[in-house]
Parts: C-alpha cells; sequence; structure tokens
C-alpha cells in the first residue's frame, strides 16, 4: 500500500522519518504552519508537496506604548492561542479532503498536543516525545546573580509584575487545559521511550506505541579523525541539559588528565551560558561553546571527542547517546529517562547515577583506559548498526500506520 503522509510540524524526528519512509515508494505531503522555522531542516529537501497554513506567532509589541507593552504582550498570548485553534481547524478540513490513508502528526511548538487532533476524521498516529514538561515538572532552581538594577528599572519591574503573571501563570494553566483536552482526541499515540510511554500513561491514561528513533549510519558514523582530549556535552543551554553537571563530574577528574568540554548548542544562551561560563572558571575545567553547528561539524566533533557525556535531567529520549554511538564514540550518561534504553552499561559507555564523583569517576577510567575507549568505540557503532538504524524504524513505522487504519475502520 502506498501512503500519503501529511506531517503536522517539522523536526528532526520528522526529518528522519521522512527519510526511512522515501525508499519504499511512500509518498509525503507536509502541512507547516507559516512561522515554522525550517532553516535547520529544509522541507523542501524531503516532502513531495508542501502546503504552508498562515500562521505567525508573533506576540511582541511593535509599537511603543509606555507603561502598555507587557500587558500589550500577555494577551496578545491568549489571542494567539484562539488563533491556532482557528489554523488546526482548517488544517484538519485540508488533509480530510486529500484522501491520504494516515496523517503522521508532530507535535505543536506552542500546544504540544495540537488543536488539529480535536477536527480530524482521518486515520492518524501522532507522535510526540513527550508532555510539555515546563506544565508538568518541577523547576530547575537557579542562583544566577542578578547585579542590584537601577531604581527606574525595578520600578517598571513591579509595574509589569501583573503583565507577567498573565502571561505566565495564567497562560501557563490555559495552555495545560488545551494539552489536556486535546490529547483526548488522540486516535493513535506514537512515543519515542519506554520512559515517554510511562509518562504519557501516568498523566493521560493513554497506551503509547514507542517506536525508538533511528539515525543515519552512513552520516553519523566514524571518520579518520585523530582525537583529541576533548570531551562533548550536547543540547540547548538550558538548566535542564544538565550541562552544570557535566561541569561538576569533570571538576572530579584530576587536572592533568581533565580533558577540555565543548558544549554544543543550537538554543538557549543568555543567562545560562554566563552562569556555565562562572561555573567552569570556578572548578578549573577549560569551556568551549560550540554554536550554530551544522550536521557535518557536529559529526565532526562526534569523532574527534573521546567521549560523549549526557548530564540532561530525565531526558524522555535523547538522540546524542546514538548520534555518538555511530560515530564510534563511547558515552558516559546519567542512568535517568531514555538514556537507559540507548546506552547499554559496560559495553558502549556508562550509566552512572547523579552523582557528580561517580560521573567523573567513569569519565576518569575511560580516559586512562585506550583499550576499554577501543572496545566501547566498536561495540557502539555495532549495537547502532544492528539497532538503531533507518530500516528498523521503517518497519515500524509502517506496522503503526497499519494499526492505526485498522482501529479506524
Amino acid at each position: 500500500m502506498c501512503h500519503n503522509i501529511p506531517s503536522g510540524g517539522a523536526s528532526r524526528a520528522i526529518y528522519d522519518y521522512r527519510k526511512a519512509l522515501s525508499e519504499d515508494g511512500h509518498s509525503l505531503d507536509v502541512f507547516d504552519c507559516t512561522s515554522s522555522n525550517n532553516g535547520v531542516l529544509p522541507l523542501e529537501a524531503f516532502a513531495d508537496n508542501l502546503f504552508h497554513i498562515p500562521f505567525e506567532n508573533d506576540v511582541e509589541c511593535t509599537l511603543r506604548l509606555p507603561f502598555l507593552s507587557g500587558y500589550v504582550e500577555a494577551v496578545r498570548k491568549f489571542w494567539k492561542l484562539g488563533e491556532l485553534k482557528d489554523v488546526g481547524r482548517e488544517l484538519a478540513r485540508k488533509v480530510d479532503r486529500g484522501g491520504y490513508d494516515v496523517a503522521f502528526i508532530h507535535h505543536c511548538s506552542v500546544s504540544q498536543a495540537p488543536f488539529l487532533l480535536r477536527y480530524l476524521k482521518t486515520p492518524s498516529v501522532f507522535y510526540s516525545g513527550d508532555p510539555p514538561r515546563g506544565l508538568y515538572e518541577p523547576p530547575i532552581h537557579r542562583d544566577y546573580t542578578v547585579e542590584r538594577r537601577p531604581a527606574l528599572l525595578r520600578l517598571r519591574d513591579a509595574w509589569y509584575a501583573p503583565a507577567r503573571f498573565i502571561g505566565d501563570r495564567m497562560y501557563n494553566s490555559r495552555l495545560k487545559g488545551v494539552y489536556e483536552k486535546n490529547m483526548k482526541y488522540v486516535h493513535v499515540l506514537m512515543a519515542n521511550s519506554n520512559y515517554s510511554l510511562e509518562t504519557f500513561y501516568k498523566l493521560h491514561d493513554v497506551r503509547a506505541h514507542v517506536i525508538h528513533p533511528g539515525v543515519d549510519t552512513e552520516t553519523f558514523k566514524p571518520i579518520d579523525l585523530e582525537k583529541e582530549n576533548i570531551v562533548l556535552s550536547v543540547g540547548g543551554i538550558e538548566p535542564i541539559k544538565g550541562h552544570d553537571f557535566v561541569i561538576e563530574s569533570l571538576s572530579c577528574v584530576e587536572r592533568q588528565i581533565r580533558p577540555e568540554l565543548h558544549i554544543v548548542g543550537n538554543r538557549g544562551y543568555g543567562v545560562e551560558k554566563k552562569y556555565l561560563m562562572s561555573l567552569a572558571e570556578k572548578l578549573h575545567v577549560d569551556l568551549v561553546f560550540e554554536e550554530n553547528v551544522c550536521e557535518e561539524h557536529l559529526v565532526h566533533l562526534y569523532n574527534r571527542a573521546k567521549l560523549t557525556l549526557c548530564g540532561a535531567v530525565m531526558e524522555p529520549f535523547g538522540l546524542t547517546p546514538v548520534e555518538s554511538m555511530a560515530c564510534g564514540t563511547p558515552v558516559v550518561a546519567v542512568r535517568e529517562g531514555g538514556f537507559r534504553e540507548s546506552v547499554s552499561h559496560g559495553e558502549v559507555g556508562y550509566l552512572s547515577d547523579r552523582d557528580p564523583a561517580r560521573f567523573g569517576g567513569y569519565v576518569r577510567k575511560l580516559l586512562l583506559s585506550h583499550e576499554e575507549r577501543e572496545n566501547f568505540s566498536v561495540n557502539a557503532r555495532q549495537h547502532v548498526l544492528r539497532y538503531w538504524n533507518v530500516q528498523r524504524v521503517r518497519e515500524q513505522l509502517l506496522d503503526l500506520f497499519e494499526f492505526a487504519i485498522r482501529k479506524h475502520a
């Protein structure tokens, strides 16, 4: 059967899933909002047809409105959420008229579970890596050092405090209600890890179907580059990615063998970057930020590094360990979330408790043992080729699409 599969968004996962289907004669039409950022993974590269639905998530007040702009922006967030509902209805109408076999729906960057789910009649699979974590998980507290602000700015902050309450707490409460209602309309839910499956079941009493992502092993592969005394921590520059934990762990490795840490992140920065730089300086960890990294450069970094260190907090899945292993670079990861499903302890790397000394001990062990690193390198590449491959993803996706169609009948 030839499936026509529209997607409700664009992401690395969707990009890889498209690769998984492209060789079997399946066609893919992509329905996308004009506000989506497709610069990193251009949809034109893999879509048979690309349809843009007008929607711009612009909440910033561009008019000069003294003492009012913060309130205007807070109200516009609610307004844009209403517009997004209309977009979901329009998307559903277009997809249903297209006569597609199945709709493969990706999460919405605003509401996570898109409004499209409420109105769609076509058999569908909704792929969601995790719930909106900021609405359900405790915040990660940071002791950012803030210089005393001038009196006028402190007065402005006090004036806009109600606007922040409206635009943050009230809006998040509304957003949570929208997300939970949209989740009630899911036809078939697909998750990327067993950890996420359990999370969705606890929150929504929905049983997801797990399809672990694969990686393109022709792109992520060992190349002839000399290893350097560097290690990687890959992920957005934000507290939840655990770069601070990696820095603290490296500080437990004696300085004469301590590697240089490269943090690879294409989003975030701001005060968190300053915080990490200050922490690294305090703990005597050499730190380099790799910004705006393309795929080719990322592959080079994996190949140059001796290890990839994964300290993200309860990462639902995390492609980083799999990409690293595909390049033959061993991994040390915290024993949390999806890392437990991709990193085989003692074969391709190590899983550690969230304890800097213990985590650092595993790093030290691998740095000192060239033979063990080489064995792990070979095992890691073979581990990815055996399971974390595109062919396996293709077969599981097609089975899930067939299931969705049968369930709809």
